[in-house]
């Protein structure tokens, strides 16, 4: 897995992961004053025919292999180094798996989908 940053304008940045020599994942962060908006996150399936004449494609899923994981923690950790005092944002997709992914670095899920993590 690598995870390199692609595109930093003033403060907001954006970082994707790869693996296999393939981009699975993404995360873009605005950033206003003092707190920072997960703008987007997301981790893919890559689908391919294994081979030319095969008539099928096939299905990797990134999804659930730590990915999305890495990609938040070096964004807090990018955030925590510029000075960011807080980051927000709202959940789009499967909600389930979205809130146990913010949980576990320490954001608190609303109701309402929103994400808040105080750093």
């Amino acid at each position: 897995m690598d995870i390199e940053l692609i595109r930093q304008k003033g403060k907001s940045f954006s970082y994707i992961v790869r693996a296999q020599g393939l981009n699975v994942g993404r995360i873009h962060i605005s950033i206003s004053n003092e707190s920072a908006t997960i703008e987007d996150i997301n981790v893919g399936e890559i689908r391919f025919k294994p081979y030319w004449f095969f008539p099928f494609k096939r299905t990797i899923s990134y999804r659930g292999k730590g990915y999305g994981s890495a990609l938040l923690k070096t964004a807090i950790n990018h955030c925590r180094e510029i000075g960011v005092k807080e980051i927000l944002g709202v959940m789009h997709g499967d909600e389930v798996k979205l809130a146990k992914l913010y949980k576990r670095h320490g954001f608190a899920v609303n109701y309402d989908h929103s994400i808040y993590l105080s750093i």
